[in-house]
C-alpha cells in the first residue's frame, strides 16, 4: 500500500508540474532519470520494420528518437524497443 500511495503522489506532483510549466518539463525529467534516453544500443520492431539504433534523447512530445545505423533520426510512435544484443 505504501509504494501505491508513493506512485500516486509522484504522479500527482509531475501532474501538477505539467499544468504550471507544460508537458516539456515532465518529458525533460524523465529523460534525465531514463537509462534508455540516451546511448542506448537497441533493435526497434514494429508492423513493417525491425532495425538497429541507438537511442538519442525524447522528442517534445516524450517520444523516444532513435538514430538508425544509417545516420537517419526516427521517432519511435509504436513498436517494440528492446536492448541490442
Amino acid at each position: 500500500m505504501e509504494l501505491l500511495v508513493r506512485l500516486l503522489r509522484e504522479f500527482e506532483s509531475d501532474y501538477n508540474r505539467m499544468l504550471r510549466e507544460g508537458v516539456a518539463s515532465v518529458v525533460k525529467r524523465f529523460e534525465v532519470i531514463s537509462s534508455y534516453a540516451h546511448g542506448k544500443r537497441v533493435r526497434v520492431t514494429n508492423g513493417t520494420e525491425s532495425y538497429l539504433g541507438t537511442t538519442a534523447g525524447l522528442g517534445p512530445e516524450g517520444l523516444l528518437q532513435v538514430e538508425r545505423d544509417d545516420g537517419r533520426v526516427v521517432t519511435v510512435i509504436a513498436g517494440d524497443v528492446a536492448e541490442a544484443r
